[in-house]
C-alpha cells in the first residue's frame, strides 16, 4: 500500500496526517501488508525535519502560492504553477501511490491536480470552519472528503464528519518529566505558552513581558518558536526554549494553555480537556475557529494582546472556571479522528 501525502509550508497540514499514518501502518500490518509513504512538501518549510522524524520520505516541489495583496511574486505565479505541475506529474508517476491525502496547503493544489489525471484516487481533510481555498478548489477533485467540525458539512456536503486527527504521544506525556527538565518548584501551577512551529513575535513578547509579574505560585514554560528565543532571560518563574519536541509532557504539566487558534494546537488542546486562552491570528481561519469555541464556552479568546496578561490572571484565580473550559472544548471534537481517517483512506485503497 503506497499512500503519498502532502502539504506544508506551515505544521497545520502536517501534524494531523503524521498522526493518521502512523495509525496506518498498524493496519497495514494487521493484514499482512506494508504501509509505504512519500511526503511532497515546501522547499524550506518547517514540515520537512518533523515529517523524516517520523521516518516518512520527503521530497519538494516549486511554491505556487498566491500573494493576498499585491506581490511582485504574483506575476510569477504561472511559471510556479507550471513547474509545480510538472514535478508532481514527474514524483507520481516514480512513487505510483495508490490513494493520495491530504489537508490544506497549497502545495496541494497541484499535485492533487496531477493525480487525478493519472487516476490516482484522493482525500482531503478540511481543518479550519472556514473552509480554506484550497480544498474548495480540490473538493471536486477528491474521491473522499473529511472535516474537522460538524458544522463544515454545510461546505462539503459529500463529507465525513471525523474531527480533527492527533498525535498519539501527546496521551503518554509526564508532567514530573517536564517540570524536571525546567526546574519547575513542587508548588507551582505551569502556564505553557507557544505560538505554533514558526513561532509568532508579537505573542512572544507579549508572553515574555507578562511574566514579569506572575503570581508567586505560577511559572511559564514558553515556546518562543525556532530561530525566536532572542535575548529572553530565564528567571525562577519564566523558563524561554525555542522548541521542545516532548510536547506530551508540557500538555501534561500544564494548568493553563495560552496559545494561536490554529487547528493542530485546537485539536490537541481539545483532546486533553486542557483549559485554553487562544490569541488567533489577525485576519486568517483563526479567528473563526476561535470564535466557535468562545461561543461554545470551550476556550477564552483575547483579540487584544494587551489584555492577555489581565485575562490569564484572572482565570488562574478561577480553578472552576478553568475546569469547566477544559470539560466543555473536550466535546468539541470526536477524539478518534485519526483511526477513522486511516480507516477511510484504507477502505479506498481497497476498492
Amino acid at each position: 500500500m503506497k499512500i503519498l501525502f502532502t502539504g506544508g509550508g506551515t505544521l497545520g497540514p502536517v501534524t494531523p496526517l503524521l498522526a493518521v499514518a502512523e495509525f496506518l501502518t498498524e493496519m497495514a500490518s494487521r493484514r499482512g501488508q506494508t504501509a509505504e509513504f512519500l511526503w511532497i512538501g515546501t522547499k524550506n518549510g518547517p514540515e520537512r525535519a518533523l515529517v523524516k522524524a517520523a521516518g516518512i520520505k520527503f521530497t519538494s516541489i516549486p511554491a505556487a502560492k498566491v500573494d493576498r495583496f499585491f506581490s511582485w511574486r504574483n506575476l510569477f505565479l504561472p511559471v510556479a504553477i507550471f513547474g509545480a505541475l510538472v514535478k508532481s506529474f514527474s514524483l507520481i508517476l516514480q512513487f505510483k501511490p495508490d490513494v493520495l491525502v491530504s489537508a490544506g496547503g497549497y502545495t496541494a493544489v497541484p499535485v492533487h491536480l496531477a493525480g487525478k489525471i493519472l487516476g490516482v484516487r484522493g482525500v482531503i481533510h478540511q481543518q479550519d470552519l472556514t473552509g480554506g481555498i484550497t480544498n474548495r478548489v480540490l473538493a471536486p477533485l477528491a474521491n473522499q472528503i473529511t472535516v474537522a467540525w460538524e458544522k463544515l458539512k454545510e461546505k462539503f456536503p459529500r463529507a465525513i464528519w471525523i474531527g480533527n486527527p492527533v498525535r498519539r504521544e501527546i496521551f503518554h506525556g509526564a508532567a514530573e518529566r517536564a517540570r524536571t527538565k525546567y526546574k519547575v518548584r513542587p508548588e507551582s501551577r505551569v502556564v505553557l505558552a507557544f505560538g505554533g512551529g514558526t513561532g509568532a513575535t508579537s505573542l512572544n513578547f507579549t508572553v515574555n513581558e507578562m511574566s514579569k509579574n506572575l503570581p508567586n505560585n505560577v511559572e511559564l514554560i514558553h515556546l518562543c518558536g525556532i530561530g525566536k528565543l532572542w535575548n529572553f532571560k530565564e528567571t525562577d518563574q519564566y523558563h524561554p526554549a525555542e522548541f521542545d519536541a516532548e510536547m506530551g509532557d508540557l500538555y501534561a504539566s500544564a494548568d493553563l494553555v495560552i496559545a494561536r487558534a490554529g487547528m493542530g494546537t485546537i485539536a490537541e488542546v481539545a483532546a486533553l480537556g486542557k483549559a485554553a486562552v487562544l490569541v488567533p491570528l489577525t485576519d486568517s481561519p483563526q479567528e473563526e475557529n476561535a470564535a466557535a469555541l468562545e461561543d461554545a464556552d470551550a476556550a477564552v479568546v483575547v483579540r487584544d494582546l494587551p489584555h492577555l496578561a489581565r485575562v490569564v490572571r484572572d482565570l488562574l484565580l478561577e480553578p472552576e472556571k478553568a475546569r469547566l473550559l477544559g470539560e466543555n472544548i473536550k466535546k468539541v471534537f470526536p477524539s478518534d479522528a485519526a483511526e477513522r481517517l486511516a480507516e477511510i483512506i484504507l477502505g479506498i485503497y481497497e476498492k
